[in-house]
This record gives structure tokens, sequence and C-alpha cells, in this order.
């Protein structure tokens, strides 16, 4: 059993597949953040325990023990993060909200788009096991 601590594996996870990491291998404190939702780690490692890290967009292998992490699944509008690297999507996306249109002599002549990021679901207390989202 090894025990990794304060490990940055946030936007590449090649750095954790670099480890190799074992059945019984505990991360503390670590980042596992991805820009996209559902991101595997690998169904390949089994028994990996993870305390305190950041598990945002990670979708964990079935057996993995979490305690305390961030397990948000956050899906992010290309609108509203334009600079993260998102494929462009189209002005009516999914995260539209809300809309307001702007009519002149009753023809249609803008729509205002209201988006917010879609949180799918979070999780942040102790668990004995993830079951996945």
């Amino acid at each position: 059993m090894t025990i990794y601590g304060r490990k940055n594996f946030s936007g590449d996870l090649s750095g954790f597949v670099a480890l190799n990491p074992q059945s019984g291998d505990i991360f503390e404190f670590c980042n596992f953040s991805q820009l996209l939702p559902r991101t595997e780690i690998s169904d390949s490692y089994t028994g990996l325990t993870f305390r305190y890290c950041n598990m945002m967009n990670i979708l964990l292998p079935a057996d993995a023990t979490i305690i305390d992490c961030n397990t948000a699944q956050i899906d992010k509008c290309s609108h509203l993060h334009p600079d993260a690297g998102l494929d462009e999507e189209v002005a009516n996306c999914r995260h539209v909200v809300d809309t307001d249109e702007v009519y002149y002599d009753g023809e249609l002549i803008k729509t205002f788009y209201h988006r917010e990021d879609q949180l799918y679901s979070y999780s942040s207390s102790s668990s004995s096991s993830s079951t996945g989202v």
C-alpha cells in the first residue's frame, strides 16, 4: 500500500496512470478535477481510497472508497467559459435557463440567452464506497 499526498492530476490524468496505482493505495489531498463531466479514471484500478480529494467531474471505479471528497459533476457551458477549451455550443444550448426576446414592429430582432452551468450531482460527505454517477 502506498499513500500519495497532495498530487495534482487536474486536467490531465496521465500522471495518475503513470503511478500505476495498486489495490489498497490511498490518495490524500489530491486534485483530480477534469473539464468534462464523467471523466473515467479507469475501470482497471480497484481497491483505491480517496481522502479529502477534489474529484470534480471524475467517474470513479465502482469499488473506490471515498472519504470527504468533492465529487461534483458539473457540465460547463462554452458560452460562459469561452477560454476553457470546451467545444462551441449552439446559441440555444442545453444550459439555457431563460430567454428575453426583443421585438420591433412585431418582428423578433434579438434573443438574449440566460445560461447556467449544470450541476448533476454533488457530494462532499464521507462514504464507504462510490457507485458512480
